[in-house]
């Protein structure tokens, strides 16, 4: 957890008793609020200090390492609906917290308590996808924002937006960033010649603009290209990109055309590490592999795919290698030609 944790918690002084926190936490295991969520209960945890208190919207609170550590509270309220921002005040007793935390930008009324907003992004006003976005998210956060007693933005260009989208002070927004989980810090090693440290890894839940992607992109291709690594690293460091971001950026030409169209991507990038298996080769391997075994790829190219033991990756992989065997002997005519196929019946049973 990052050290602005304890200041947040003990804001100069130490406390006669822990700090009592109630946490909105409806949103655990749903996305990257969830994984902030879960990190900062961890984190606050392990600072001490505090009393943490999770808001649930399951009845049976949903196992984690943190479950017997804190108190549980159930509310039925639906995320960013009438019911989470009237009602559900209502229905809670505050004289029991010191602090109420909403780890995303919607916070209910009247709460007769101190209260933090979480922002994370401004994406449903810079990058809409839906054209009534803009106006819903700028209503909720700015009522968020003048009503919080304290605003947290994850990214400096996070706390930019929000001071420029609701004109608060600057002192009434503090740059937090996300913290990382204990488990991620143990030194890794990613398999693979090409992927030896030193090695940057960036990995994309999606391909949505305000993820980044093309930035990174292009900012490392010009890392390698007028070598600013020299004098810093031993050799140039490798760009490994994952998620499903990265399977979507492979696979669409809007996707390539970060770089350069469909035409760029081999210039930065020369590992593929397949996340789950397509029935059809040619999207899996000609089209993703497509994209980096191409004019102007100077090192040797790496296909990793992972395989489970169990479920559908067996069967598919069987027929994946039909596939192949038929598509090889059409694209190179020379090569043997296929005489008789064995399949397993039971294939079909095992899916």
């Amino acid at each position: 957890m990052e050290a602005q944790s304890s200041e947040l918690i003990y804001s100069g002084h130490s406390p006669t008793r822990p700090i009592r926190l109630l946490l909105d936490g409806r949103k655990l295991g749903d996305g990257g609020i969830g994984v902030y969520t879960e990190n900062l209960i961890t984190g606050l945890l392990e600072v001490g200090g505090v009393d943490v208190t999770v808001i649930s919207k399951h009845p049976t609170p949903r196992k984690t390492e943190f479950s017997s550590r804190v108190s549980w509270l159930y509310d039925p309220a639906t995320p960013y609906s009438l019911d989470e921002i009237i009602r559900m005040p209502r229905r809670i007793d505050f004289s029991s917290y010191d602090i109420f935390h909403a780890p995303h930008y919607v916070l209910p009324f009247r709460i007769p308590i101190p209260t933090v907003v979480t922002v994370h992004d401004i994406i449903h006003v810079t990058h809409p996808e839906r054209f009534y976005y803009p106006w819903i998210a700028r209503t909720l956060i700015s009522s968020a924002v003048r009503r919080a007693d304290r605003v947290l933005a994850v990214s400096r260009h996070t706390r930019q937006g929000v001071l420029e989208l609701t004109g608060v002070s600057q002192d009434k927004i503090r740059f937090v960033p996300n913290a990382i989980a204990a488990r991620l810090e143990q030194p890794a090693t990613i398999t693979g010649s090409n992927t030896e440290p030193p090695y940057l890894l960036a990995v994309f839940s999606n391909n949505k603009p305000h993820k980044g992607a093309g930035d990174l992109l292009l900012a490392y291709r010009e890392i390698r290209e007028r070598k600013l690594w020299e004098g810093v690293l031993p050799r140039c460091p490798k760009l490994v990109l994952a998620g499903y971001g990265t399977a979507e950026m492979m696979l669409s030409a809007s996707g390539a055309s970060l770089v350069e169209g469909v035409d760029g991507l081999q210039k930065v990038c020369s590992t593929v590490v397949m996340g789950e298996l397509d029935w059809t080769y040619a999207v899996m391997m000609l089209q993703n592999v497509g994209r980096l075994q191409r004019e102007g790829q100077t090192e040797k190219v790496f296909v990793h795919v992972p395989l489970a033991n169990d479920g559908a990756d067996p069967a598919i992989a069987a027929a994946l290698g039909i596939k192949r065997e038929q598509l090889e002997g059409i694209l190179h005519p020379d090569a043997p030609k296929i005489v008789e196929v064995q399949t397993d019946p039971n294939h079909v049973k095992d899916l």
